[in-house]
């Protein structure tokens, strides 16, 4: 091969190597606002909202209270407010009981509760959550797509895939929802795209993501940890419970025969919430709290924006005059931001009772 042919050989390669490398980077990870640089293909800066040339995950990645984004306690609070005023979905209190029955802690071990935590008044409650005018039924369909066990190797099949775009369709057009999609858009989360809003809901809750930094294999979601729950076993042999921070799944689970409650920890009404131990799959709860009767958009709309306003953080909300701190983690996976855990904290009673 003579000089010539050598050199166009270089050329090819250097050339299809720079265009892998612009695929590759048509990201701002490490580039949040950033001077304009059109040797990639698109663009993190300042101007790229205007021009409208910005990379597709601009606003999940550079936009956010680490780049100076501030939502002030009032904003918070009455976004909190709205989407509770606003959650159409939510179930009627006239329509469950809450068995409180013993008090406990999470350090005791003995079941102090014969009976359920939360019973049907009737069978208007399951009419309900099998009505698919409501985003009940979408959901419920979603809690049985993981392996209880966090260390095992999860997957998104295409039917899975499927059906959490269902959840999706169902929710996004709720006034919870629209409510949640123009805060973050009025405070600089996200432009107004409900694509864009689509891609940071798909990335906080359904990507997976390795439970420890060094683990090769995808086994944990916001959504399974969270909504659905899961299950470590520790060296020592003994089982417990992770997340499972939702009431639907509380509610079916005990229903089926599945989970046994243990007691409370402690309770709070209007909002109704709960702090509660219980077991499920061999494992113990140690102290899980979820709010009852509110529907699936409003608990993912409230723990959304308290981990993209206040991550790793407590986020103080009230709602109907109590004060609730949303404590959420977040982890980054391949450079998006994901939700890991969701704890809301709140001042409760912790006597004995019996029935709400």
């Amino acid at each position: 091969m003579n000089l010539c042919a050598k050199l166009l050989v270089v050329v090819g390669i250097v050339a299809g190597a720079r265009g892998l490398l612009l695929q590759r980077h048509g990201t701002c990870g490490n580039r949040c606002f950033t001077s304009n640089d059109y040797t990639f293909p698109c663009q993190c800066d300042s101007d790229c909202e205007t021009i409208g040339n910005c990379c597709p995950d601009f606003w999940t990645r550079c936009r956010g209270p680490e780049y100076g984004l501030v939502v002030t306690s009032k904003e918070l609070n009455t976004f909190a407010q709205s989407i509770w005023d606003n959650d159409v979905n939510r179930v009627s209190s006239s329509l469950y009981t809450l068995n409180y029955q013993g008090i406990t802690t999470g350090k005791e071990t003995g079941d102090i509760a014969t009976d359920k935590l939360i019973n049907a008044v009737d069978s208007q409650l399951d009419a309900v959550l099998a009505d698919h005018n409501t985003s009940y039924p979408w959901f419920i369909h979603l809690l049985d797509n993981y392996a209880a066990n966090v260390q095992h190797t999860e997957h998104r099949p295409s039917h899975e895939i499927q059906e959490e775009n269902r959840f999706w369709n169902a929710i996004s057009q709720t006034q919870v929802m629209q409510i949640t999609f123009k805060f973050l858009v009025d405070n600089g989360f996200m432009k107004s795209d409900m694509k864009a809003f689509r891609t940071i809901f798909n990335e906080m809750w359904f990507e997976l993501y390795p439970v420890t930094n060094h683990a090769s294999a995808v086994s944990d979601s916001g959504f399974e940890h969270i909504m659905v729950g899961e299950t470590l076993t520790h060296k020592a042999g003994n089982t417990t419970v992770r997340g499972f921070n939702n009431w639907v799944q509380f509610y079916q689970e005990e229903n089926a025969g599945k989970l046994d409650y243990d007691g409370f920890i402690k309770y709070t009404q209007d909002p109704d919430l709960v702090d509660v131990r219980f077991n499920w799959k061999n494992g113990i709860a140690k102290s899980s709290s979820f709010f009852v009767g509110t529907s699936p958009e409003f608990d993912m709309a409230l723990y959304t924006v308290c981990a993209l306003v206040h991550p790793n953080k407590n986020c103080p909300v009230t709602i109907n005059g109590k004060t609730i701190k949303i404590m959420t983690t977040t982890t980054r996976h391949q450079q998006i931001q994901q939700l890991t855990s969701v704890k809301p904290n709140f001042h409760g009673m912790n006597t004995t009772a019996s029935t709400q």
